[in-house]
């Protein structure tokens, strides 16, 4: 009885990491990938780096910096407080940027647009004017 019941315990002992995960069963319900998550993180890069002349232009601290602001802006806030903490963090990076990278001028609204189309091409649709 004595030798049964010390099986037992040594066999929970044994058992390792969280009692509720079930063997086989995955723990990404969404069914995102990681793969998909990056190129969103990616995609919001691309497009806060506009201002400081693209993503390829900065260095690699201020990418890192980039990214960590993307990453903060797809996180899903869990409260006010929270929505509040996040835009702040993001505001004091891109500003910590903005000392050390001033904004690339823009000459008119059709060149930012057609650079940007070119940076992400699909992602804007132009319309048929003629430049005014």
């Amino acid at each position: 009885m004595q030798i049964a019941e010390q099986m037992r315990h040594q066999e929970r002992r044994q058992r390792r990491g969280n009692p509720n995960w079930v063997a086989g069963v995955s723990g990404n319900p969404a069914g995102r990938s990681k793969a998909a998550r990056d190129a969103r993180v990616a995609a919001k890069m691309a497009e806060l780096a506009v201002e400081f002349g693209g993503v390829s232009a900065l260095s690699s601290i201020d990418r890192t910096l980039l990214r960590q602001a993307a990453e903060l802006l797809m996180r899903r806030p869990q409260g006010a407080d929270d929505h509040v903490r996040i835009v702040n963090a993001v505001n004091r990076i891109l500003g910590g940027l903005r000392k050390r990278r001033p904004p690339v001028p823009v000459s008119n609204l059709r060149t930012h647009l057609r650079e940007r189309a070119r940076q992400a091409p699909g992602e804007f649709v132009q319309a048929n004017h003629d430049d005014r």
